[in-house]
């Protein structure tokens, strides 16, 4: 059932820069270490806090060096990340009571952190033109057996910038050669008729991957439209996860321990966000809504209120862009996420999970489920502060980003670990600190 190798793979980038930075670190670690640690601790914490930095200011991502340029954006990302990796570095050596109040030993970690970060960026850009760059692109080819079929989906895959698509009939494959392309896709091997399937067997067995529609989906999009699947699928290609397992166990205990710690540190926020909403126009400070969960067993959550009182009196509505009933605190509680944190009860009480597919309103819900096939199946799961709808789509505003955010869902579902909840944890935090995804599209 665990497939993680596939989205691992997808962000090989990313390893492949974290390692390149540890083993530079590593390398001026045993050169300075009498001059600059005293303590081998601080010197994997901050090598840790460097690559956090890191990655949440987007100096790992693919885009990080556009146009096979260093731009000023580059190097605000790298001081940014060194700037935040110092104060962490004066923070530990405090708390280990060993503050630096030499001055040579201030101007000594200066140095090896500008000899790091210079070194570091070098080899970013190295690794970005050597081996990034010269990675060959392959193109596929989309065998159109049932046209009508393929036709849902075939625009967004031509459009889509990663891939080069060809597409193909049946009698075109035949005198294509076969030798730059990835792979071929198929609807579903159901459609291919007889006498073809032998030449498929063929060209798969030179090397050529053969895939359905649904898998290319999954393994490259990291999603599966509902569209794509069938009701044999729901029960065959394991989308259930068995609640008693010991996957599931230990994601239970450690929500316990992790949502009380954050509830506890994030108490003065909510303390600050509750004075700030009853300043403003002396209204509730929390409200709560009905939400379906796991099973579709309705429990409340409560949150930080953010709109304005008795905004919704004339039944629910889809939130939207620049919504009139959002009041000003509520405008940066949303985008900061803070009006969330008193969910963690619900974390804590088994209601929701940390991670999992986001509850729905039953007004919205019974709506949904009418209009999207297959929607109920997220709730197999316990539903989740974040997910990995949430931090792969913004805010949901219509029905067709609820369908587009159950593809997240069912992706989630099928390929269901602690490695995947770690990532969507990674990207939550990389989420709220550059306050992303919190607005509708519309």
């Amino acid at each position: 059932m665990i497939k993680t190798n596939f989205w691992f793979k997808n962000r090989h980038h990313l390893i492949i820069n974290a390692l390149a930075d540890s083993i530079i670190f590593f390398i001026l670690f045993l050169y300075s270490k009498s001059f600059v640690f005293k303590f081998p601790i601080t010197f994997f914490l901050l090598l840790f806090v460097w690559i956090f930095n890191s990655y949440v200011l987007g100096r790992y991502s693919t885009n990080f060096f556009k146009k096979n340029s260093y731009t000023f954006k580059n190097f605000l990302s790298t001081l940014g990340a060194f700037f935040l990796g110092i104060f962490f570095y004066l923070l530990f050596d405090w708390i280990s009571n060993s503050f630096i109040f030499d001055n040579i030993y201030k101007l000594n970690l200066i140095i090896y952190s500008v000899v790091f970060i210079t070194i570091s960026d070098l080899i970013l850009i190295l690794l970005k033109l050597v081996i990034f760059k010269n990675k060959v692109e392959k193109k596929w080819i989309l065998l159109e057996i049932n046209q009508e079929e393929n036709n849902v989906f075939k625009n967004e895959i031509i459009t889509n910038s990663k891939f080069k698509i060809d597409c193909a009939n049946i009698e075109e494959l035949k005198t294509m050669k076969l030798v730059n392309f990835e792979g071929i896709i198929i609807n579903n091997a159901d459609y291919v008729p007889k006498e073809l399937l032998n030449e498929l067997k063929k060209i798969k067995s030179s090397g050529i991957m053969i895939i359905n529609l649904f898998t290319f989906y999954e393994r490259y999009f990291e999603r599966i439209p509902p569209n794509l699947i069938s009701d044999k699928d729901i029960i065959s290609r394991e989308f259930f996860i068995p609640r008693n397992s010991n996957t599931v166990r230990l994601k239970r205990i450690g929500d316990i321990f992790l949502a009380s710690f954050l509830f506890l540190i994030t108490s003065p926020l909510i303390l600050l966000a509750a004075i700030l909403i009853k300043i403003e126009d002396n209204g509730p400070v929390f409200y709560s809504q009905e939400r379906n969960g796991l099973l579709d067993i309705p429990y409340k959550i409560w949150k930080l209120r953010t709109m304005k009182v008795n905004s919704e009196s004339k039944g629910p509505q889809w939130a939207s862009k620049k919504d009139p009933r959002i009041t000003s605190v509520g405008k940066y509680l949303r985008k900061s996420r803070l009006d969330e944190l008193p969910q963690l009860l619900s974390v804590i009480k088994g209601e929701m999970s940390l991670i999992g597919p986001r509850p729905e309103r039953p007004a919205f819900d019974s709506k949904l489920g009418l209009e999207i096939p297959h929607y109920n199946v997220r709730k197999w799961i316990k539903p989740g502060l974040s997910g990995w709808a949430q931090v792969n789509y913004p805010y949901t505003s219509s029905i067709e980003d609820s369908e587009k955010k159950l593809s997240y869902d069912l992706f989630y579902l099928r390929n269901f670990s602690f490695w995947l909840d770690l990532l969507i944890m990674l990207k939550t935090i990389k989420m709220v600190l550059r306050i992303k995804g919190s607005s509708p599209r519309k």
